[in-house]
């Protein structure tokens, strides 16, 4: 048989070890597929990555070697370091933990001082350790799912070999940091947005979501029972905030989406992004329109308004589909037509100006507004909902401009970030920790994860050898 001969520099040692292991492997299984007979693909493609992943990790060790700086005094930031010693380090990455002997330092003078592994800071490592393309990654399979389930799906790819523990703290750790800058980092993300082509509008929405979360919960009194729980929690709802800014085409469709979600506390926060992000796009695209658009929930309307109060071409409409929805539940008190009636006002709503109000006037007229169907009185609700909205019901003004009418990428959005993610059955949240989620998967939705944690992560840092 023909051989080929691959020169390797010595110190390449491992990577060439690693190269011939892998050869081995493929030639056995070479041997399983004379005479025709059938092969179990999947226990050579199990042997294909497990080969694979031992390159790599060979690969990742020698470089990381590379890294190491061994001397007696070193310049870090400007502070001069001490060697402590040579010891062994880990470091995990996509194939497994890479170990790799290196010095660590200590600032002069300073005995107690923690020790500073100079790999870890020239390679700008996660958690003292963790490569950042895998911390990346395990970051990125949280915002999908929960720990044990990455775990799972790890175990399944034979890729980032780690505990559900792991997934959790790495994961969070990231969410952390991108939380930790999340101004910076927004402010970054959207200066460099682009603006889709044919964009001739901008809606900007915001809506809630309820999610549960764990508090603490008095202890009752007396002497506690003896299997009583240390740490007494309850389950608690509490209403999480969801954002959108989206761009339309002239035909009011949508042609891209930015996702924002934040916690309960957090409201007047993503108002104030919201407002500003649009206010960016603006800034660069003069005299593009904006649309502010919510239900009717007060909540939304004063805390968005008020910030786009005096600003150029900006248009408060209600949401047209939550309108409907209270009109369709009125229309079925008043006659066995409703599909008829809901049609006509439909027709009416979108083509003529003063249509609210003449529905209005409609349903008042029909003397129905306090009969009850079950616990609600829907002719009154939508009488209600008319008075407090009627001057936001601009539905044939922004057609006729070609703005969009309906809230519906922020009920999307509301739906992909809570109920997909974060309501999982049994789910409860810590507060701090479920923003770390949170930012994550509306990086990630938006799909401007990687960015958005590429500025989050930590800076790799020189380290000089001290004359």
């Amino acid at each position: 048989m023909s051989q080929i001969v691959v020169e390797l520099p010595a110190h390449h040692k491992g990577l060439a070890d690693a190269l011939m292991a892998a050869s081995k492997a493929l030639s056995a299984a070479e041997r399983g597929t004379t005479l025709g007979r059938s092969v179990d693909m999947v226990a050579v493609e199990d042997v294909a990555g497990e080969r694979a992943a031992a390159l790599e990790l060979a690969f990742l060790e020698q470089f990381l070697r590379c890294l190491d700086v061994d001397a007696k005094r070193v310049m870090i930031g400007g502070r001069l370091h001490a060697r402590v010693g040579r010891y062994p380090g880990s470091y995990p990455g996509f194939p497994g933990v890479a170990v790799v002997e290196r010095s660590l330092y200590r600032p002069l003078g300073e005995r107690n001082a923690p020790t500073v592994d100079p790999v870890a800071l020239r390679a700008g490592l996660v958690q003292g350790n963790w490569l950042p393309g895998a911390a990346r990654a395990m970051a990125h399979r949280l915002t999908v799912g929960t720990s044990r389930e990455a775990e799972a799906m790890s175990k399944l790819e034979k890729r980032l070999p780690y505990s559900h523990a792991s997934f959790e703290k790495i994961g969070h750790a990231v969410g952390a940091a991108v939380v930790a800058e999340r101004a910076d980092i927004e402010q970054v993300l959207i200066d460099t947005a682009t603006v889709p082509e044919g964009t001739q509008s901008v809606a900007i929405a915001l809506d809630r979501s309820s999610m549960a979360f764990e508090e603490p919960r008095k202890r009752p009194r007396g002497r506690p029972r003896k299997d009583a729980p240390k740490r007494p929690i309850s389950r608690v709802y509490r209403m999480a905030w969801s954002g959108t800014v989206t761009f339309n085409d002239g035909d009011g469709k949508v042609l891209d989406t930015i996702h924002y979600g934040r916690e309960p506390t957090f409201g007047h926060m993503l108002a104030e992004t919201l407002v500003s992000d649009v206010l960016a796009i603006r800034s660069r695209h003069p005299g593009l329109p904006i649309v502010i658009l919510c239900d009717g929930a007060h909540e939304l309307w004063n805390l968005l308004e008020p910030l786009l109060e005096g600003v150029d071409d900006v248009t408060s409409t209600l949401d047209y589909w939550h309108l409907i929805e209270k009109l369709a539940a009125a229309a079925r008190v008043m006659d066995g037509e409703s599909k008829k009636t809901v049609a006509r006002w439909k027709a009416a709503l979108l083509n003529r100006t003063a249509a609210a109000d003449n529905i209005l006037a409609e349903l008042r007229a029909t003397g129905l507004e306090h009969v009850q169907v079950g616990k609600d009185r829907p002719v009154h609700e939508a009488i209600t909902y008319i008075d407090n909205h009627a001057d936001r019901m601009r539905y044939r003004h922004n057609r006729r401009r070609g703005l969009p009418i309906g809230s519906g990428p922020v009920e999307a959005n509301a739906k992909s970030l809570y109920i997909v993610r974060m309501k999982r059955p049994g789910a409860r949240w810590k507060y701090g920790t479920a923003d770390h989620v949170l930012q994550l998967r509306a990086h990630a939705l938006t799909g401007r994860f990687a960015d958005a944690v590429s500025m989050a992560l930590p800076k790799p840092v020189a380290v000089r050898r001290a004359s």
